[in-house]
């Protein structure tokens, strides 16, 4: 089974009225946003809090009430903001969750993703040192016998009874310990390994226990892995939404690109096109689609892949998950890491570019091909 990122809209109770049904969360950007915001409570909305990385508010407020706050203010700018969760269901990956800390640690086995991408092999060569990957996400088990050694630091973005702790970023959910295990668990003689076992790891916390998070907080956390020095930067998520629309979140992406980031994103797992998926539609990002240890397209993995995309493993991928545990899950979330962390040796390494698998499908459903992190690491001038 797989991961699925699909869109809730988040009605928040703010009026004794039918307005509350309508009640939304937006993002609001323009010059009066100081007198906006002492507008908020007479038209029945609420800030929620400051964009902190850019200038703009996060608010709910009902649609209506939106409108009128654009009359009145000419340059306002109004973007929904679009709740995303990692939801089980017909096409969606089951999250068993641990059923607590582990007592004591299995052997260290290599996840079968690794052997198919030549990993491995290519540790000879380098396993990561000296390079930044930000894992965005539901954060991290900070004291995983099997990640702390390489987690440098992180940050969190979810609002918990109002408040947003920024050191509160460990995970509850499991996801994103599972994604940091796969780019950068150590190379040791328990649990498992990663692609790239050196590498260091940056978490940024903006999924909740649930798996729930807004595009706002992804935004922020974008722009917080570009200004802690992050080389890499994997977001195993998405939601519906035009690609060419002028987002925070967009700008954030191609902020990181234009930084020298190179941004790795999950296809997503709907089997549809990533040509209306965010983060996978956008042009500065590299999406990854998925595939089984038969070198076959999953067929909930999404499509519509252009040069300079890939396919990596995602099904049956076993890897780290919180509590100090492990778990087995699929989904283009799983694919994405194995592709940041060649993305961590091939800049390790000082390669040339990327080599990969040719699958013989078309470029849609599997990129540029398979990747390949040992022929990637022996591109060399």
């Amino acid at each position: 089974m797989k991961v699925s990122i699909v869109i809730a809209t988040w009605a928040v109770l703010i009026l004794p009225s039918l307005a509350i049904a309508q009640s939304k969360r937006w993002i609001l950007e323009g010059s009066d946003l100081a007198r906006i915001e002492k507008e908020l409570p007479a038209r029945g909305g609420t800030k929620v809090r400051d964009l902190g990385h850019s200038r703009g508010l996060v608010v709910n407020l009902s649609s209506g009430a939106v409108s009128e706050l654009k009359r009145k203010h000419a340059d306002l700018v109004a973007t929904e903001d679009i709740e995303l969760s990692i939801n089980d269901g017909a096409s969606a990956e089951t999250l068993a969750r641990a059923s607590g800390a582990a007592t004591t640690q299995p052997a260290q086995r290599i996840p079968w993703g690794l052997t198919r991408i030549n990993a491995r092999v290519a540790n000879a060569v380098t396993k990561g040192a000296g390079v930044k990957v930000c894992v965005v996400d539901t954060g991290v088990d900070k004291t995983h016998p099997d990640l702390q050694g390489n987690v440098v630091g992180g940050r969190n973005y979810v609002i918990a009874k109002g408040k947003i702790d920024p050191a509160g970023y460990n995970d509850d959910n499991g996801h994103g310990s599972h994604v940091a295990g796969t780019i950068a668990a150590l190379d040791n003689a328990i649990g498992t390994v990663g692609v790239a076992p050196e590498a260091k790891l940056y978490v940024v916390k903006a999924l909740n226990a649930r798996g729930s998070g807004y595009l706002s907080d992804i935004a922020e956390a974008v722009l917080q892995c570009v200004s802690v020095g992050s080389h890499v930067i994997n977001m195993s998520l998405g939601a519906d939404q035009d690609p060419n629309l002028d987002t925070p979140l967009r700008r954030a992406v191609e902020s990181a690109s234009a930084a020298g980031v190179v941004v790795v994103v999950a296809a997503g797992n709907e089997g549809a096109s990533i040509a209306m998926k965010v983060p996978a539609g956008f042009p500065s990002t590299i999406a990854v689609a998925a595939t089984d240890s038969s070198d076959r397209f999953a067929s909930w993995s999404n499509y519509g892949l252009n040069a300079g995309d890939f396919s990596a493993p995602g099904v049956s991928i076993y890897s780290t998950w919180k509590s100090a545990g492990y778990n087995t899950i699929s989904g283009t979330s799983m694919a994405s890491p194995h592709m940041a962390g060649v993305v961590a040796l091939k800049i390790a390494s000082k390669s040339l570019g990327f080599k990969a698998f040719d699958l013989g499908r078309p470029l849609s459903t599997q990129g540029d091909g398979l990747i390949d992190a040992l022929a990637t690491v022996q591109y060399q001038p």
